[in-house]
């Protein structure tokens, strides 16, 4: 019997049609083992050895191989055709030596195959390989960077900032480009500009719009006119001119087409022709390659869809340019094929782009037996590959100058126009760009004149009638939010992370709480901003733009075997981990310090400026500070407890970015929790919390502790609030006290408030302490109330 390995069922499903009676076909279901999510389980001073471990569902798994292995006198490993898959291939390997249940005369053989075809699986097996080590060297430089990173540098921001959940080497980076681009759009000042356009009759229903470029020698450049008035003042006066068409300039141009997809290509056409996520493209993806039951076959409809590669085989090339000439006539077929060069920064070119593997599938034909979504995705897919062979589509300019002259002669207005149609729609005619790439801007442009109407109309010289002019208001606007396309796009232009993780990246960080997808678009969450904060004050080289990149670069060049993966980690690890012993030293107060300096522009934005331009309490004016409780970062006036303000930083972002109006808790309008002080040496803050039992005092340090408030020592504020004093909250934090030891048994009695009132503890026993102030109680007291 010979064995065929794969990761997923529906793949081994396909697979299984394929091949005859003597093969079995098996899924290992993905990772079959992997680096457990606990410490420890790298060991940094033995080449960063990792510790494997197979899960529970894992491990029946991988008995079934196991048992099917025995019987097996060849076995092909035929996982997924890159580092992943290549590295799962060497796990099932290794495992199966581990077990000895290979028999002396089986071979293991390594197969990759790019699309799930007949004819693909069948040419794989005459070609078998052994494991690629580099890749697999690859991919465990990858995983032990990733756990590095977690394991060491998570539990700092756990310590550091509550609530914070981890950090990773891409992840990070992604919450940064996002936390920059909400700094551009929060910290923006639009300014304000003016527009002068003309209109001139051309017949009663006909008339031609022009912008106003030029008045009295001066060119009008975007920012020249900035008030009503100024626009006001030059519409007056070009309206006493005598127009004529000085100029007519006509042009041509040619719009090539895009080169078919790869991986992150795709999911940003997806995303802004269809509104799927990346997780959505990446899952119909997937199910397209590994097959769809197509007359009672089950046929892989697209090439492997994890690629960066933008190349497609002759022999497919020879096909397209057939059926375009069948479909669409020799008019847009090419004399010879196009070829494309990759931009991509970091591109790793193995494989084909993703393209049907089968081009005569034509999307309508098989519509039938696909869902909606996968034939979209599938028609969106055949289209790119079809247009990519096609000729570019052309387009005639017309542009249009008109003269305003005064009577002396003399020209004091020059205002334009122009136009644009299409002369031939070439790869247009398959795949429309202009449903996914064109704005309403461009819409107006085109269509504000037309090519016919200036050929029909207008000549060169001819006089014109102005019928009137108006002026118009603009404003400029902050760069627009990432969608998933637009992260995605700047990602890859980055060269940080891979095609296959983009999802789980923007994934994660959802999760995470750091961002929200709002409108197809990502918000910076408050706790996102404040961890990003800190790696930027602490670990900036290890979130930068281009130390990231570099590690991308680095993990290319061991997969190509010409550097050594354990150097990488080791040059890694030594500069990282001193960071992070240095990091993890330093005081609280001292983050809190840095972090306040960061987040005072924000604040201001929301509330003001005081005089030494520190963020300003709508409530007293005096300065606000960050804080950081049980429920995240806030922030608190200086002048508690004169001034009660705080405010969630949460509802400060919601303001900020119009997700929601914040009602601020003034000093006449406060609610649970209140910041009572911060303490000395730690500055963590000591928070009022009224809860299911009553009030009681948490501190939020490392260890998160809590304290009843006893009746007797609670207040009532002339706003009706119920408190503590701080003295009598110092009082409470520093139980339970001490008293001595007994004299009888030689172990101390203490004294202290729980849940149900004031007790003494003494021999492992408590004894309720009733009318009894424990803070002047004295040990022979204690003493007899226990006795």
């Amino acid at each position: 019997m010979e064995l065929l390995i794969v990761e997923s069922p529906s793949k081994a499903k396909s697979i299984s049609g394929y091949l005859g009676k003597g093969f079995s076909v098996i899924s290992s279901y993905g990772h079959v083992r992997s680096i457990p999510s606990k410490s420890g389980m790298i060991d940094y001073n033995n080449q960063f050895r990792p510790t494997y471990s197979l899960s529970e569902k894992a491990s029946q798994i991988v008995d079934q191989i196991a048992e099917k292995a025995k019987k097996a006198t060849n076995i092909y490993l035929a996982t997924d055709p890159d580092r992943e898959g290549e590295a799962i291939a060497w796990h099932i390997a290794e495992i199966l030596r581990e077990r000895n249940v290979v028999s002396e005369k089986a071979n293991i053989k390594r197969i990759v195959f790019y699309e799930v075809t007949k004819n693909a699986i069948q040419n794989a097996l005459k070609s078998s390989s052994d494991i690629r080590m580099p890749l697999v060297y690859a991919q465990r430089a990858r995983e032990a960077l990733d756990y590095i990173i977690g394991f060491n540098l998570s539990p700092i921001l756990w310590r550091k900032i509550p609530n914070s959940k981890s950090a990773g080497r891409v992840q990070s980076v992604a919450v940064k480009m996002i936390a920059e681009r909400e700094n551009e759009i929060l910290l923006f000042n639009s300014k304000e500009y003016w527009s002068i356009h003309i209109n001139f009759s051309l017949t009663e229903e006909q008339f031609l719009q022009c912008k106003l470029l030029q008045f009295n020698a001066q060119e009008l450049k975007k920012f020249t006119i900035s008030n009503e008035k100024e626009a006001n003042n030059i519409k007056d006066a070009i309206l006493h001119l005598n127009y004529a068409v000085s100029d007519i300039v006509q042009s041509e141009s040619a719009t090539q087409p895009s080169p078919p997809f790869t991986t992150s290509t795709m999911m940003q056409e997806a995303s802004k022709r269809f509104g799927f996520s990346a997780q959505k493209t990446a899952q119909i993806a997937q199910k397209l390659y590994e097959g769809i039951k197509i007359d009672n076959q089950i046929t892989g409809l697209i090439t492997y869809m994890r690629t960066d590669s933008i190349s497609v085989s002759p022999e497919v090339i020879n096909i397209v340019t057939t059926l375009i000439q069948k479909k669409y006539g020799e008019a847009y077929s090419l004399k010879r094929p196009r070829t494309f060069i990759n931009k991509t920064k970091n591109a790793q070119e193995a494989h084909e782009a993703i393209r049907p593997t089968d081009p005569l599938l034509i999307p309508e034909v098989i519509r039938q037996h696909l869902t909606e979504e996968q034939y979209k995705l599938y028609r969106m897919i055949w289209c790119r590959l079809i247009a990519s062979q096609m000729q570019p589509s052309k387009h005639k300019h017309i542009t249009v100058t008109v003269s305003g002259i005064n009577d002396n002669g003399n020209i004091e207005a020059v205002a334009s126009a122009s136009a644009s149609c299409v002369t031939f729609d070439g790869f247009t005619k398959t795949y429309d760009i202009a449903s996914a790439d064109s704005t309403e801007e461009d819409a107006e442009a085109v269509t504000s004149l037309s090519v016919e109407n200036v050929e029909k109309y207008i000549k060169k010289d001819a006089k014109l009638i102005l019928r009137d002019a108006f002026t118009k208001q603009h404003f400029t606007k902050p760069p627009s939010r990432y969608s998933e396309a637009t992260l995605i796009k700047s990602m890859e232009e980055l060269g940080i992370g891979r095609p296959s993780t983009y999802p789980s990246i923007i994934g994660i960080i959802q999760k995470r709480n750091y961002v929200t997808i709002q409108k197809k678009r990502f918000y910076l969450e408050a706790l996102g901003e404040v961890t990003h904060m800190f790696l930027r004050e602490y670990f900036d080289k290890y979130i930068a733009y281009d130390f990231t990149a570099k590690l991308e670069d680095n993990l290319d060049q061991i997969a190509n075997d010409k550097i050594n993966y354990i150097e990488i980690l080791q040059d890694f690890w030594n500069g990282f981990h001193a960071v992070v012993l240095h990091t993890a030293s330093i005081e609280m107060t001292t983050v809190i310090k840095a972090l306040n300096e960061k987040i005072t522009p924000y604040v201001v934005h929301a509330f003001g400026a005081t005089s030494t331009n520190e963020a300003s309490c709508p409530s007293c004016q005096n300065a606000l500070s960050l804080k950081f409780g049980k429920s995240g970062a806030f922030l608190s006036c200086s002048e508690y407890p004169k001034c009660t303000f705080t405010a969630s930083l949460n509802d400060v972002f919601l303001k900020l970015q119009n997700r929601g109006a914040a009602e601020w808790k003034t000093s006449s309008e406060s609610k649970y929790p209140i910041l009572l002080y911060n303490q000395e040496e730690t500055e963590i803050p000591v928070m009022l919390y009224n809860g299911r039992y009553g009030l009681y005092i948490e501190i939020s340090g490392e260890k998160k502790e809590r304290f009843s408030v006893p009746q007797s020592m609670i207040e009532k504020t002339h706003e009706g609030l119920y408190v503590v004093s701080s003295e009598n909250a110092k009082k409470l934090v520093s139980l339970p006290r001490t008293l001595g030891i007994h004299p009888g048994t030689n172990l101390e009695v203490k004294v202290g408030i729980g849940k149900y009132g004031a007790y003494i503890f003494h021999n492992n026993k408590y004894t309720t302490a009733k009318k009894v102030d424990i803070f002047s109680l004295t040990l022979d007291e204690a003493l007899a109330i226990i006795k």
